[in-house]
């Protein structure tokens, strides 16, 4: 049995333990479901939706500050187009902390870019 580790998750793991000795994480502060019937139905989103959707904001998070709202659809992240959320996570999870990432949201139709900066995910822990 094998697996594959993407090689962008290679080279921020290895730039990260070169640079501190560790790997830090980054935090957004924001959870997202794929949109299925029941979603697209309740927050009244459009049916063609194909992206992640954000079905949570954090309270104090940088998503809150960067002004993301539970029923955003994330249609791009830091340059790239989503795919769906398995891509959207795995594309978060490689940004660190101090990081900025522009997100294009669409938000009651009408597309929007937001730009959030990335928290160290041990710090947003030890404070709740």
């Amino acid at each position: 049995m094998g697996f594959a580790i993407p090689i962008n998750t290679v080279r921020s793991v290895a730039d990260q333990l070169l640079k501190y000795g560790e790997v830090r994480r980054g935090r957004l502060g924001i959870t997202f479901n794929e949109p299925t019937p029941a979603l697209i139905r309740n927050l009244k989103l459009s049916a063609s939706t194909a992206s992640p959707v954000i079905v949570k904001v954090d309270k104090g998070s940088p998503a809150e500050a960067a002004g993301l709202r539970v029923g955003d659809v994330v249609s791009e992240f830091a340059g790239t187009s989503v795919r769906d959320t398995a891509d959207l996570h795995n594309r978060m999870a490689l940004l660190s902390a101090g990081a900025v990432a522009d997100l294009i949201v669409v938000r009651r139709g009408k597309p929007m870019v937001i730009r959030a900066t990335i928290a160290d995910q041990e710090k947003a822990i030890r404070s709740k």
